[in-house]
């Protein structure tokens, strides 16, 4: 009997937000300040969570952006902006 074939197995998907929704996160000095528009950085945190084995990510996205938001929402990512 194989007890592998009934396991039930945990699956992983990292959130990436550039900053986290900590918006004064950019002033930690390990923190790149143009984290939420660095696509470096992005792929960066991409690579760790491979490593890490997660299953899969998800990039934050916004319905709006406005002079109301927190100023690291409004540079997300979209169609032509990278």
């Amino acid at each position: 009997m194989d007890l592998n074939s009934n396991r039930k197995k945990l699956k992983l998907a990292a959130n990436l937000n550039g900053l986290g929704w900590n918006y004064v996160g950019w002033q930690h000095p390990d923190m790149p300040v143009d984290a939420s528009e660095n696509i470096d950085f992005y792929i960066q945190q991409a690579k760790l969570a491979e490593a890490a084995k997660f299953d899969t990510l998800f990039l934050i996205d916004v319905s709006h952006v406005g002079a109301g938001n927190i100023p690291h929402y409004l540079s997300m990512f979209e169609g032509g902006s990278v």
